[in-house]
């Protein structure tokens, strides 16, 4: 019997991981969908662009005090567990974690107290307490994920995301609809679940487990999480970066705008491209473990081709009906910005598809390298952002991710470890694009026929149109090539 294609195993993997994961996957992600419909309609665009900008200090100090823990649990916990030492290595997580919480609550403070941009000092604290949730739940969610609790991770993300939702919605509408009340409903979502997954982890198999701190551990952490940091850090500015220029140069109110259409990109990028990830992730790591090192140019070779083949349609809906989008999803006073999704969906396309490539770097632990190619692409990013914002406003921030989101891949590219090349599918990247050109212009069409029809008409039947041409015009031209394939 023939060995099934790796084709064939990612799509089954998929499917499982799907079924698995859709709850952690698909609830926060509709419920990002519905928190940028509903708060882009109780906000103004200034106040939403303060609320972005707060999000934005959040992500990035998130990743410095976090994923350094987060990525070394992921790491060296089985290992920890298989010499029955794992109170040593999670009590390090819980210290860790609680020492990260309290040197950024004093950093606040400190921010809160010298900080002089009119609207911001006063969404301080705020940010903080939100901060301290974030950082508690991606290190414990680390701990668990490590221990494969899958039941477990699924659980509490879905609970952060809509009570964090659920309280922000409530203090907006009963207090104050300002960024302010939006940013304590939502610590206070977040810090309900944080705290209940820090008990869930220090109470780990019926007995507790004292935080610590150690600097033999902190020593052994460091060495590999640290670069981590920078990599991620450099992807958090490459992502957040243009917000706090714009705002410099322009206000909070393009922030708010160009924030809001954004946001649709980067969900609807992930609901598709992170299942695709963590299907992958697995079977490359396992063909690494088990020293079938000649094969992962050709596993990640397959894995990047059904990147190109799945996410392609998705590329075509949202640059056709990019305006039908942001109708649904945003307030009028936002859609104005939706002629630069197509711009950021490319862009979006380009750094998901090096996610694939970066991967041999991964499995021969050259973080540092990672960082370094990532930190180019950073600075490439916020040169271009320094030079052409202040001129053009928030439209050229979409052109100049789209050409930072290009570099990366090339460099990636250049820097595979030898003897695990990044092989990319020119041919498949071919037959997909002329394929979805052709399958974008009947939906052109099909959108012109519809005229006045409402937004969410207009989106799926043009999503049928696509999808179905594509499939279409992929399958007519493999049976071109291969005649007798099914």
């Amino acid at each position: 019997m023939n060995k099934p294609s790796i084709e064939a195993q990612l799509v089954s993997r998929l499917v499982g991981d799907t079924i698995r994961y859709a709850p952690a996957v698909l609830v926060p992600a509709l419920v990002s969908v519905a928190s940028v419909a509903v708060f882009t309609r109780l906000l103004a665009p200034a106040a939403y662009g303060f609320y972005s900008i707060a999000l934005a200090i959040v992500s990035i100090v998130a990743v410095v005090g976090a994923v350094w823990i987060e990525q070394a649990v992921l790491r060296y916990l089985p290992e920890y567990d298989a010499a029955q030492r794992s109170d040593e290595l999670v009590g390090f997580a819980l210290g860790a974690t609680l020492a990260t919480c309290a040197a950024v609550i004093v950093a606040i403070g400190v921010a809160a107290a010298t900080v002089s941009v009119e609207g911001l000092a006063r969404l301080m604290f705020p940010v903080g307490a939100l901060l301290v949730g974030e950082i508690g739940a991606i290190t414990m969610g680390a701990v668990l994920q490590a221990r494969l609790r899958a039941p477990s991770v699924s659980t509490f993300r879905v609970c952060g995301a809509v009570l964090r939702f659920a309280l922000a919605l409530g203090f907006v509408l009963w207090i104050a609809r300002d960024a302010r009340w939006l940013l304590i409903g939502a610590a206070i979502g977040r810090g309900i679940v944080t705290l209940t997954m820090f008990i869930v982890v220090a109470r780990d198999r019926g007995r507790w487990v004292k935080p610590r701190l150690d600097v033999g551990v902190l020593t052994h952490f460091a060495a590999y999480g640290v670069p981590m940091v920078g990599w991620a850090l450099a992807g958090q500015l490459l992502a957040v970066s243009d917000r706090f220029i714009i705002g410099t140069f322009h206000g909070p109110g393009p922030v708010g705008t160009y924030s809001a259409n954004y946001n649709l990109v980067s969900m609807g990028f992930g609901l598709l491209s992170t299942p695709l990830l963590m299907a992958a992730h697995p079977l490359i790591v396992s063909a690494w473990k088990h020293g079938e090192r000649a094969r992962i140019s050709e596993m990640i070779e397959s894995f990047s081709r059904l990147y190109v083949v799945v996410l392609t349609p998705l590329v075509i809906v949202l640059a056709v009906c990019h305006r039908d989008v942001a109708g649904i999803v945003l307030a009028e006073g936002y859609r104005g910005g939706s002629f630069v999704i197509p711009v950021l969906v490319l862009g979006s396309f380009a750094w998901g598809f090096a996610m694939y490539g970066h991967k041999p770097l991964e499995l021969t632990e050259r973080t540092a390298l990672m960082f370094q190619l990532a930190g180019v692409t950073a600075i490439v990013n916020i040169a271009l952002n320094l030079m052409l914002i202040p001129r053009f406003g928030y439209p050229a921030a979409a052109f100049t991710t789209l050409a930072s989101y290009l570099v990366y891949p090339v460099l990636v590219h250049r820097a595979a470890p030898e003897g695990m090349p990044w092989r990319i599918p020119w041919a498949t990247i071919a037959r997909a694009g002329v394929a979805g050109l052709v399958a974008g212009g009947l939906a052109l069409a099909t959108r012109r026929v519809l005229g006045g029809a409402p937004p969410i008409v207009v989106v799926c039947t043009a999503t049928l149109v696509v999808t179905a041409a594509y499939a279409a015009l992929l399958l007519a031209w493999r049976r071109l090539v291969r005649p007798g394939a099914p």
